[in-house]
């Protein structure tokens, strides 16, 4: 499993040259698969890499069959409102972790606090999210397990 934050900094790779590195990754809408990767090319500018144009991600770089397309688009970060089925605040989803293979995530990452940030945070499995509020529904079962340690 790999996260979003662990791509940063990988080199892009099509055929055996490198066209550029990853500046961050995209979700979909649903937040329950990878959409893309945003690519830094130096002087040819942000590009954005389909997940259909990614064939291998692998810890030292990420293998593709297209260097990626110009969009009008700029990455933004992966930051938001986590809240329970009750409308109680959370925290932050910052992270996700992903299947290298079949790119579908298998949790995101939780942060309820910043020294969540150094520990890693909490992983959520289940949730949802709310497109008209951008917010992240955890379900409350999960909720409750989570504060009771």
């Amino acid at each position: 499993m790999t996260t979003l934050k662990g791509l940063r900094g990988l080199q892009v790779m099509v055929g055996e040259k490198c066209v550029g590195r990853v500046v961050q990754g995209a979700l979909c809408d649903s937040l329950r698969a990878l959409d893309g990767l945003w690519l830094d090319r130096g002087v040819r500018g942000m590009r954005f890499l389909c997940a259909e144009h990614i064939r291998v991600i692998g810890a030292h770089c990420v293998v593709a069959d297209d260097a990626g397309q110009r969009l009008k688009m700029k990455p933004r970060s992966m930051l938001l409102r986590a809240i329970s089925t009750d409308g109680a605040r959370l925290g932050a989803i910052a992270d996700a972790a992903f299947d290298e293979t079949s790119l579908a995530v298998k949790h995101l990452i939780l942060y309820r606090s910043w020294t969540d940030a150094f520990l890693g945070g909490v992983p959520v499995t289940a949730f949802c999210r709310d497109l008209d509020s951008d917010r992240v529904i955890v379900s409350q079962s999960l909720s409750e397990k989570e504060e009771e340690p």
